[in-house]
């Protein structure tokens, strides 16, 4: 005597299971790579970025007397306007980051343009552009160097700080840049500064020891 034939729903097949499990895998794969669209070679970009900008910063003003490498203010004594006069002789028509000229001449020891020309080794170790220098792709830095001043009026514009600027940089990669250095994406605050809305410009701040209790930076 034949079986009834059950009439309830009809169960996946192992075959049906497997296919939609792939397909929600593949779903899941889009939805977290437009949730976090950096690859390995973009975090890559932004490492290289982040070093290359602390090693500018220790090349400009470190106070670490153990480095073998001394940086351009413990040899010259006082901070530069412009990145090339790391890799650059100066000279008594060049300004310092406060507006004042270099002492010279070059051939008078003491003054700081004798002091940068006796330098064992340059303070970087590559020719830094007036026209800016690119220090990964994607990041270039401007020749300027930014003085801010010691009352701070915003988030980016705090007191004992120099700034320095890249220009053209698109949000992802402010937004990399500020994860591989603050380990956050704001642009508010920190060392990396950016607009959310316009990231056309990305400051990377050096900060500096205040030469007294009112805040003067030690800069000047």
């Amino acid at each position: 005597m034949a079986r009834p034939r059950r009439s309830g729903p009809r169960g996946f097949s192992v075959i049906e299971i497997v296919t939609a499990m792939a397909v929600i895998a593949v779903l899941a794969g889009i939805l977290l790579a437009n949730i976090n669209p950096e690859t390995p070679n973009d975090r890559a970009r932004y490492d290289a970025a982040a070093d290359a900008l602390q090693q500018l910063g220790n090349a400009i003003g470190s106070s670490q007397p153990t480095k073998k490498q001394r940086s351009f203010h413990q040899v010259v004594g006082v901070y530069p306007a412009k990145l090339g006069h790391l890799t650059t002789p100066i000279t008594t028509t060049d300004l310092n980051l406060c507006g004042n000229a270099y002492t010279g001449p070059a051939t008078t020891a003491g003054t700081q343009t004798y002091k940068w020309q006796k330098a064992a080794n340059p303070f970087w170790g590559r020719q830094l552009l007036t026209t800016g220098t690119p220090i990964a792709p994607g990041f270039t830095v401007q020749d300027v160097i930014n003085r801010v001043y010691p009352v701070a009026t915003s988030a980016g514009n705090r007191s004992n700080v120099m700034q320095l600027v890249m220009p053209t940089v698109t949000l992802t990669d402010a937004q990399g840049l500020d994860l591989a250095v603050d380990g956050v994406a704001d642009g508010t605050k920190g060392t990396v500064i950016y607009s959310s809305t316009n990231s056309t410009s990305v400051s990377y701040n050096i900060n500096f020891l205040a030469s007294s209790v009112s805040l003067q930076p030690a800069i000047c």
